[in-house]
């Protein structure tokens, strides 16, 4: 849900910006995995999406 309102409050701060997100965890009780995961996205965000703002919100 924290990532949810960070993007709206992204949309409503820049509306001209464009949002992309990226789902490294299905549920908060499966961990397994994660720094790999985390690591694939960052590099997916910044490599191949050509991202200038990375934002990781966590709850």
């Amino acid at each position: 849900m924290h990532g949810t309102n960070v993007a709206e409050i992204t949309t409503r701060v820049a509306p001209t910006a464009e949002t992309i997100i990226g789902k490294i965890c299905g549920r908060r009780d499966n961990l397994d995995g994660m720094v790999e995961r985390l690591a694939e996205a960052i590099h997916w965000a910044t490599n191949e999406k050509k991202a200038d703002i990375r934002c990781l919100s966590w709850v």
